[in-house]
């Protein structure tokens, strides 16, 4: 399942803006192609329209994943309620979705208080959060990180030209014989174990 990000609601919020339109954006490789970026961006061409269906975040068992992780302490109906009514209003553009403590867009969240990622865990009724967004967050940059008991993952290991901290990494999580387990698995074929418990 794809979800949209940062770069992507940015983009359909202001297809014009800065990262865009730089030479290496999407605007340059769009317009290449001979494809507007506005059209793009309002959804009347494929491309756009396919990323308007992008959901903000899924719940997959006991794990939430989104781009950037904040869920402000909302049930998955008041974070769900509080998205649409945000894109509705101001399409992507507002504060609930690129706002510096979006589920898109904030940083360090689970260091804002005491306990906030247990109270967030608590809302959703799930364990674990699964976000990008922050390559240094949790660890060593390059790989991915959980904290000390799993209830964060940071699966952005910097694969992007500009960072190059890697070439990549995915995360599967399986079930075997009651447990679940948490893997890397790395670019050059290695499979790393991250986290083993019922």
């Amino acid at each position: 399942m794809a979800l949209v990000g940062n770069h992507e609601a940015e983009f359909l919020a202001d297809p014009l803006n800065s990262k865009a339109d730089a030479d290496d954006g999407i605007d340059p490789e769009l317009r290449a192609q001979h494809v507007d970026p506005m059209s793009v961006a309002n959804g009347s061409e494929a491309r756009g329209r396919w990323l308007r269906t992008l959901a903000f975040g899924a719940r997959i068992g006991g794990w939430f994943f989104s781009h950037a992780g904040n869920t402000a302490g909302r049930t998955l109906p008041a974070l769900e309620a509080a998205l649409r009514a945000a894109v509705s209003a101001d399409d992507y553009a507002g504060a609930e979705v690129i706002g510096a403590d979006s589920i898109l867009e904030a940083r360090d969240w689970w260091t804002s208080a005491p306990g906030v990622v247990a109270t967030n865990a608590r809302a959703l009724g799930l364990e674990h959060f699964v976000f990008g967004h922050t390559p240094s967050a949790l660890g060593a940059r390059g790989a991915i990180a959980l904290n000390g008991e799993a209830a964060l993952a940071r699966i952005d290991c910097g694969m992007s030209p500009g960072v190059d901290d890697s070439h990549g990494a995915l995360l599967r999580i399986r079930l075997e014989g009651g447990l679940t387990i948490a893997e890397a698995l790395t670019a050059d074929g290695h499979v790393r174990v991250l986290r083993r418990a019922p």
